[in-house]
């Protein structure tokens, strides 16, 4: 997939390994103990694509899930980001990320690799996680507190159509980690309400390198906002998922606004 964004930016979409049924593990399926998973590269190919990508000016962002496929796209992004010194961070980015312990986030954070999460795949998913993977690495899926808490780039979103796309439901996720299926997973990794939209907002702009034009309303912002009567932070947390707005605006035009609040 390549990627123009507001058409001063090119970026490269690669993918390391599948999902929950096929992620690449380091340590073999609880429901298989025969099976890891697998990568879709190997690693001197896929450095060769990341080089000729970034010796282009492009952005990457690669999917990666499981421990052993994170481990092996910042071992890419390692080498070719000392070879190319002075690179800005979120120029290399993993999506997903599953599975990262600390010393893989300080490589992440060291590096100024950005990283996006998507709760509505362990909402949706989870059930299939602790199938397919076992209960402890269930709970360490996206530690999204540890990498709030630990510096690194990242932002939040949905991945639709592959899982819901309610931004609100997201929300409430990062806030409790529940699940469709098997309740609370990793309760550790928890952020509070402000957090939690400041990853869907503010923290999505500075990935993407467009502080002040996105996600923040501020002058010369591009003016697409979503609106809703009496403050989100004040709300229980387990009313969010059902909110819904009062206004939209895209691009300074009113898209939804049934009470007439844009004038």
């Amino acid at each position: 997939d390549f990627v123009d964004t507001h058409g001063d930016q090119n970026s490269l979409k690669m993918g390391m390994d599948g999902g929950v049924e096929g992620g690449f593990l380091c340590q073999p399926y609880a429901s298989n103990p025969s099976f890891r998973g697998h990568a879709f590269w190997e690693p001197d190919d896929f450095e060769q694509v990341v080089e000729h990508a970034v010796g282009r000016g492009w952005r990457i962002g690669c999917h990666a899930v499981g421990d052993c496929a994170v481990r092996r796209v910042l071992d890419a992004y390692e080498r070719v980001a000392a070879r190319h010194p002075g690179l800005p961070p979120g120029t290399l980015v993993i999506e997903h990320a599953f599975l990262a312990d600390a010393q893989t986030r300080a490589r992440a954070v060291r590096l100024g690799v950005g990283i996006t999460v998507q709760h509505p795949l362990l909402y949706s998913l989870g059930g299939n996680l602790v199938r397919y993977w076992g209960e402890e690495r269930a709970s360490q899926v996206m530690p999204v507190r540890a990498w709030v808490d630990e510096g690194a780039l990242i932002a939040a979103g949905s991945d639709c159509n592959v899982s819901f796309f309610d931004p609100l439901l997201s929300i409430w996720g990062l806030v409790t980690r529940g699940t469709r299926t098997v309740g609370v997973q990793g309760p550790e990794s928890r952020v509070d309400t402000y957090t939690a939209i400041w990853l869907y907002t503010a923290a999505g702009g500075r990935l993407l390198r467009e502080d002040g034009r996105v996600g923040t309303l501020a002058p010369g912002a591009f003016a697409d906002i979503v609106g809703f009567r009496g403050d989100l932070m004040d709300d229980p947390v387990d009313d969010l998922p059902s909110r819904r707005p009062a206004l939209t605006v895209v691009g300074g035009r009113a898209v939804h606004d049934p009470d007439g609040l844009f004038g």
